[in-house]
């Protein structure tokens, strides 16, 4: 039963990560991209040539302040949905919330417009019939939009068609450009085992490496602990004793711990029990649960194939954007909030986007 409960646990942790995770997908363009933009390199050219309402320019193309809303508040909307609208002002490192999520937006937005460049000189192109979905799309978000909101913005129905258009060219570009990259992964490299584990660490609680004797102190306790689970204690029992952490179940795929512990936990089969592990970050016991997770091998093996074809786009895209010359409206982008003014009630981008182009 206890091998039961941790699994069912341990997935029931990956359903809220998954959930969690379509935050993550609203940045969905960027999942493929290097992280590369144009308007956050250091040889920007920071200008007054643009117009108020225009934040940046990338080669011909040129971002406006009412594009910018379109994603801007339908963030907002997602993530206030979730955790209220104080979230914006908690610290980040040398910023704060609202700060982090700027400057993804900002990110995003470059890309596009990189991308849209790209898109014109690889000749991609969306048909017509994907053009009338976005103006479809267009008109279903400014019907659940709040009309004196995005009147205020400045934001109109050609403004939401044109990002619809530019964030749907992004994802067929990236489409087009990796459809022959070999994404074949076998079931071993993609292999995800379920354990439990008892860690004691070689770090103290300041963060500074333990004495030798203390190191020798805690390996002899792991030591005894490991002869009791021999003797038929329970493993997860002794893991909730002796583990300072709260986790205690995990899933480990390749590439994620060091060799010398991957090379026993891999090697272990169903409800065998490792011999110490030390690694430079502390001492392991492991118990393996499941040494094979049919479904959590699968996702991960897609998740494998999707990073093969973001290394294979971000060359071509690297490539490319290199040339580029870019102009930025400090000013203008200076008055944009997520907190602020530029509210609008309603505005879902990416929900309908999903719903248009990735549940059809």
């Amino acid at each position: 039963m206890k091998k039961e409960n941790c699994l069912k646990n341990q997935r029931e942790r990956g359903a809220v990560y998954r959930l969690n995770g379509l935050f993550a997908c609203l940045f969905a363009c960027l999942l493929l991209l290097s992280g590369c933009s144009k308007v956050t390199q250091t040889d920007i050219q920071f200008t007054t040539g643009l117009s108020e309402h225009e934040l940046f320019k990338i080669g011909q193309e040129v971002c406006t302040s009412q594009q910018a809303a379109v994603l801007l508040a339908s963030q907002r909307n997602s993530y206030e949905a979730v955790y209220g609208d104080g979230i914006w002002k908690i610290p980040i490192g040398e910023s704060d919330f609202e700060g982090v999520v700027l400057d993804s937006m900002k990110a995003l937005l470059a890309q596009m417009k990189c991308m849209v460049l790209m898109a014109r000189e690889y000749g991609v192109t969306l048909p017509e019939a994907e053009k009338r979905r976005i103006r479809e799309a267009a008109v279903e978000f400014c019907r659940s939009a709040d009309t004196g909101e995005l009147a205020a913005a400045g934001v109109t129905e050609d403004d939401v068609y044109q990002v619809f258009y530019e964030y749907r060219l992004s994802n067929q570009l990236i489409d087009e450009l990796t459809r022959n990259v070999d994404v074949e992964i076998s079931d071993n490299d993609a292999r995800i085992v379920q354990i439990q584990q008892i860690f004691f660490s070689a770090v103290d609680a300041e963060g500074n490496s333990v004495s030798p004797e203390e190191r020798q102190n805690r390996l002899d306790r792991m030591a005894s602990i490991k002869q009791r689970i021999d003797s038929g204690e329970d493993f997860g029992k002794l893991a909730e004793i002796y583990d300072a952490s709260q986790q205690t179940c995990f899933s480990i795929g390749r590439g994620e711990m060091p060799q010398v512990y991957e090379d026993v936990v891999f090697a272990l089969e169903d409800g065998q029990v490792s011999d110490i592990i030390e690694t430079d970050k502390g001492l392991y016991l492991v118990k393996c649960l499941e040494d094979y997770d049919m479904e959590a091998t699968q996702v991960h093996k897609e998740q494998m194939g999707v990073v093969k074809k973001k290394d294979a786009f971000s060359q071509l895209y690297d490539t490319f954007t290199a040339g580029l010359t870019s102009e930025f409206n400090q000013s203008a982008w200076e008055q944009l909030s997520m907190s602020g003014e530029g509210k609008i009630a309603g505005a879902d981008f990416f929900g309908i986007y999903r719903t248009y182009f990735e549940e059809q």
